[in-house]
C-alpha cells in the first residue's frame, strides 16, 4: 500500500467535513483507498509505501463539469461575442482536431494539465470529429482519469468541415459509444453531446 501523511479534508456531504490534522490516507496499488482518518488509527505495513505531505492540505480529486479540451490551447485568446470568438479563433483551431497526431498530442496535454491541477474526474466535450473523440478517450485511459467524453453534434450555423449527415453522426455514436463506453474498469464513458441550440436543427435533436 502507499500512505500518505498529511492535513486531510474529507467532505460528509451538506456543509459538514473531516478533517484531520494529523492525517493519513492510505490505497492499494490498484488506487482503492483502504483508510482514511487519524494517522494514530493506522497502522503501517513494512511494505507500505509512505509519503510524507505532512505541511500540505490534502483534498479529493476535484470534478470539471463542462470543458472543451479542443479549447484548451486558446485560453484567454480573443475577444468578442461568442460567436465572433468561435468564428475568428475556436472553429479553426478545432478543424485541426480532424489530424491524428495533432489530436493525440493536445489530448495528452490537455488530461496532464487537468491532473496537475487536481482535477480527477471531468466531463468533455472534444472536436467534432470520431478520430478528435476516439484521441480523447485514448489519452484519458493513458492518464488514468475519470472522463464522460462526446463528440460535439452540430448541423447549421458551423463551417462546413464540421457539417455531415445525421446518419454518419449516429453511426459515430454509435461506433464510439460501443468501443468507450464503460471502458478502463468503467472509468470512462461516452456521452451525447449537442454543441449548443444555435448549431443543432430540430431534425438532429429529434433523432438523438
Amino acid at each position: 500500500m502507499t500512505i500518505i501523511n498529511g492535513i486531510i479534508i474529507n467532505p460528509m456531504g451538506g456543509n459538514k467535513a473531516e478533517i484531520f490534522k494529523d492525517g493519513t490516507l492510505a490505497f492499494s496499488d490498484s488506487g482503492k483507498i483502504q483508510f482514511v482518518g487519524n494517522s494514530s488509527d493506522f497502522t503501517v505495513g513494512e511494505n507500505d509505501k509512505i509519503i510524507d505531505y505532512s505541511d500540505c492540505i490534502i483534498i479529493p480529486g476535484l470534478i470539471d463539469l463542462h470543458t472543451h479540451l479542443p479549447q484548451f490551447s486558446a485560453t484567454g485568446l480573443g475577444k468578442g461575442t461568442l460567436l465572433d470568438w468561435l468564428n475568428t479563433y475556436i472553429f479553426p483551431l478545432e478543424e485541426k482536431f480532424n489530424d491524428e497526431k495533432f489530436a493525440k498530442q493536445n489530448s495528452d496535454l490537455f488530461f496532464e494539465e487537468l491532473l496537475s491541477h487536481g482535477t480527477s474526474y471531468a466531463m468533455v466535450y472534444s472536436a467534432g470529429f470520431k478520430v478528435a473523440a476516439c484521441e480523447a478517450f485514448k489519452a484519458a485511459s493513458r492518464a488514468g482519469i475519470r472522463a464522460m467524453i462526446g463528440n460535439p453534434l452540430m448541423d447549421m450555423n458551423v463551417p462546413e468541415c464540421f457539417i455531415t449527415s445525421i446518419e454518419k453522426m449516429l453511426g459515430d455514436a454509435n461506433e464510439l459509444c460501443n468501443c468507450w463506453h464503460g471502458a478502463d474498469s468503467d472509468r470512462l464513458k461516452y456521452i451525447v453531446t449537442p454543441r449548443f441550440a444555435g448549431s443543432c436543427s430540430f431534425r438532429l435533436m429529434q433523432r438523438f
